[in-house]
């Protein structure tokens, strides 16, 4: 799906800077493609003398000129650099992110195997019929996604079929690339990324840890509908998927439930088809198919 950076106000590039430097937060915006990061340029992280780091586009003038046809009435007018704007926000989340890393960690889904889990490993152990197509299918899905992450891809299914293990060579993919590349990864199951906003309640950074988690470049979701629901747990995950669906912003979800049993506002946005590419997995557990080679695990 295209997206196009829309130019982001002069004052909100502001605001973001004086975020940066213990100001007010910032709003979130809809722009949400990386601008491109130069590696050949060893100091491309430095900022500038406004705050902002380096940008290429338009040489940190902070504007550009309107791409418009003649006819248009903005033509030859100065607009804000749309691409400043995403530098800022950028900026931002990467604070965030760093000044929280360790308690992030405490809840973060990539520890332990799945830190062992990537597409070189991915073991079907000979699937059979349409088993192996869907476990082929999905295991094409997710190294595409993970090649240029973009859009939705929804992993569901029965359990035991290797979903998580895809969505962790997914993390493990994104956080192997070089610094000048790599995005912003958080990959929680649904359980503890409710937690660690509910940790922000005594922390006193419950906005903050709710802003990374609305606009973190890619977010990985492992086992959403296994929360215990309540009001609170529904509306924060509606927030969070909803913002991220009109931003059209890089999401994983992985579930073992039947997509029509979420929580119906949360389906009617997995089932956007021009947005999501959602993969059924269904085939004998991982756990079970030595043993129980027929045998399906609900």
């Amino acid at each position: 799906m295209s997206q196009n950076l829309q130019p982001v106000p002069l004052s909100e590039i502001a605001a973001v800077v004086a975020a940066a430097n213990n100001g007010p937060r910032p709003k979130s915006t809809s722009a949400s493609v990386l601008p491109p990061r130069s590696s050949a340029n060893p100091a491309r992280e430095a900022l500038t003398e406004d705050g902002l780091p380096h940008c290429e586009h338009c040489n940190d003038l902070r504007s550009i000129r309107a791409d418009v046809p003649v006819s248009h009435p903005d033509f030859g007018r100065l607009i804000p650099c749309p691409f400043c704007g995403e530098l800022a926000l950028r900026q931002r989340r990467q604070q965030i992110y760093r000044s929280r890393r360790k308690r992030i960690q405490r809840y973060t889904q990539r520890a332990g195997r799945a830190l062992r889990q990537t597409f070189e490993n991915f073991d079907p152990r000979k699937a059979e019929g349409s088993c192996a197509v869907m476990i082929r299918k999905a295991q094409a899905a997710a190294q595409k996604f993970a090649q240029a992450p973009r859009d939705w891809l929804i992993l569901y299914g029965t359990k035991g079929t290797g979903k998580s293990h895809l969505a962790a060579a997914i993390a493990n993919h994104l956080e192997a690339l070089p610094e000048a590349g790599r995005p912003l990864v958080m990959f929680l199951t649904c359980p503890d990324l409710l937690d660690l906003l509910r940790s922000g309640y005594s922390a006193g950074d419950y906005e903050d840890l709710l802003y990374l988690c609305r606009t973190v470049d890619v977010l990985i979701v492992d086992d959403l509908g296994v929360e215990r629901e309540n009001d609170w747990t529904t509306e924060k995950l509606f927030q969070i998927l909803n913002h991220r669906y009109q931003a059209e912003l890089a999401t994983v979800i992985v579930t073992n439930c039947r997509l029509e049993m979420l929580e119906p506002r949360i389906y009617d946005r997995l089932s956007d088809d021009d947005l999501c590419t959602r993969v059924e997995m269904l085939a004998p557990s991982y756990r079970q198919r030595q043993s129980s080679p027929n045998t399906f695990v609900q």
